[in-house]
């Protein structure tokens, strides 16, 4: 049996360990974990009972300091919390300003029509997006294969001894 929390507090409990998360990732100075990054997450809303939870790739756009626009192009993955919205617990992308993150290439080029131009980025794009798409299936589908088990495991316990101070 579920202890029956209000819904905001299912919400700051994950916005405290997506914080927690962060702060490991930056003191460690982690990049390209996305995948255990939201694999780790969408473990903790199963462990909440937070079942309307998918992990979706995702095409990323931010404004670097020097005004420039940059594009992720189909490499990265987010976690959708029904209720809640999409939760980034990766620090290296959630950190940077003016960040948008599309899940289509279609609503990609969309916002940035010119990009249609640039066939190559388009191809690279979305096979970037299949490969990651599978991951995402993976990650849906509870498979307890690991891309880094050490990070996972050492993220988790951090996370869990910040909780608990």
């Amino acid at each position: 049996m579920r202890l029956l929390l209000s819904f905001d507090m299912d919400a700051q409990i994950l916005l405290d360990i997506v914080k927690a998360m962060h702060t490991y990732q930056k003191k460690n100075g982690v990049t390209q974990q996305c995948f255990t990054n939201v694999q780790y997450l969408a473990h903790q809303c199963r462990l909440m009972f937070l079942n309307k939870i998918e992990a979706i790739p995702v095409f990323m756009t931010h404004i670097s300091d020097d005004k420039n626009l940059y594009i992720w192009n189909g490499g990265h993955i987010v976690l959708s919390v029904e209720g809640i919205g999409i939760l980034d617990p990766s620090y290296e992308t959630s950190h940077l300003q003016g960040t948008n993150y599309f899940s289509t290439m279609k609503d990609l080029l969309e916002a940035i029509p010119h990009m249609k131009e640039n066939k190559e980025f388009c191809k690279q794009s979305i096979e970037r997006y299949v490969v990651f798409k599978n991951y995402t299936n993976m990650i849906n589908n509870e498979s307890k294969i690991f891309m880094n088990k050490e990070y996972y495991q050492a993220q988790a316990e951090y996370v869990k001894a910040s909780l608990v101070t």
